[in-house]
């Protein structure tokens, strides 16, 4: 599998994040990549919850269908050291995010973060995704479980054995 990103949106949480200075451009000729940097202003610790829903566009028309696989709901520091650290391998190399190594981080810093030049590799696709259209949307949730925070990564895969 291949993965092309499309964009990277910031959709509600300006309070919280400013990350709109983080956008997907044109490497090269065949390559898009995520590029930029943006503010955490407070600590983000247990009083939020993070999930992440995955919908698909067979088309790529917009029109998006919620695809059942997901990361379930669950507090932002159990997130942190199990999920995040099980993937941070794969962007750690471009972003100055914080290193989750055997001990316990809580809550997740405030502060100035960047991406530089990021392009995920389709190894870490799950083989139950089809080739297509996909949005991700990331949702940090409050302690009332309202949407404290969104943002919607655009993506395209597609199978390796398809020429472009």
């Amino acid at each position: 599998m291949k993965l092309q990103m499309e964009r990277f949106e910031q959709e509600l949480g300006f309070n919280l994040f400013n990350a709109t200075g983080i956008r997907v451009r044109k490497f090269n000729r065949t390559s898009w990549v995520m590029d930029g940097e943006g503010d955490l202003f407070v600590d983000i610790g247990n009083e939020y919850s993070f999930t992440v829903t995955a919908a698909f566009s067979r088309l790529g028309n917009n029109q998006f269908n919620q695809y059942p696989m997901k990361i379930a709901k669950q507090k932002v520091c159990n997130v942190l050291n199990k999920e995040y650290k099980e993937y941070q391998k794969y962007f750690v190399n471009w972003t100055n995010l914080p290193s989750v190594g055997d001990e316990w981080l809580c809550p997740f810093p405030k502060g100035h973060y960047w991406v530089k030049d990021f392009a995920p590799e389709g190894d870490w696709i799950p083989p139950v995704l089809y080739p297509g259209y996909w949005r991700l949307s990331f949702d940090l949730l409050d302690s009332e479980g309202k949407v404290a925070a969104r943002f919607v990564d655009y993506m395209r895969i597609m199978n390796s054995l398809v020429l472009e």
